[in-house]
């Protein structure tokens, strides 16, 4: 009975104006085929990915190299002892009469006002010279992965 069926369909098939379900698919080269397979193969577009997380991690660790500028305002108003003896002497207004005991326990109320501006240029930063060779690995590592692989 198998056999009969299996007969029936080859001969089905070889009569002129039969149809074979499926046979209106489109006809598409090798290097068409290749390129849809690549594109929606999700193997391919992970590594993809992780090829430019890596570049990101890499450009994030030459980031270390440049300059940071810090600009910083503060002010402090103070009648404690040790505070306003810190902030004269910081102010390079310091005279004999604060060395007075009456001045230095009991002093009148002191303002001090600070601004800065801070820049900085780093000549040699070992971690982000790590973090950038150690992102740059990865890769390599998936370029080779992807050619051995296609």
């Amino acid at each position: 009975m198998r056999i009969f069926g299996i007969t029936v369909v080859i001969i089905a098939s070889l009569l002129p104006g039969a149809r074979v379900e499926g046979s209106d698919l489109p006809q598409l080269a090798l290097r068409e085929a290749i390129r849809r397979g690549l594109e929606l193969n999700h193997q391919g577009r992970a590594a993809q990915f992780q090829a430019e997380a890596a570049r990101s991690g890499a450009t994030a660790a030459s980031l270390h190299y440049l300059p940071s500028v810090t600009v910083e305002e503060s002010w402090t108003r103070s009648n404690m002892p040790v505070t306003t003896f810190m902030m004269k002497l910081n102010q390079g207004r310091f005279t004999n009469q604060d060395f007075a005991i009456s001045s230095l326990n009991d002093p009148s109320p002191v303002n001090d006002f600070k601004s800065a501006v801070t820049v900085e240029q780093p000549l040699f930063m070992p971690e982000a010279w790590a973090a950038r060779r150690g992102a740059h690995v990865p890769t390599r590592m998936i370029n080779r992965r992807q050619a051995s692989r296609y």
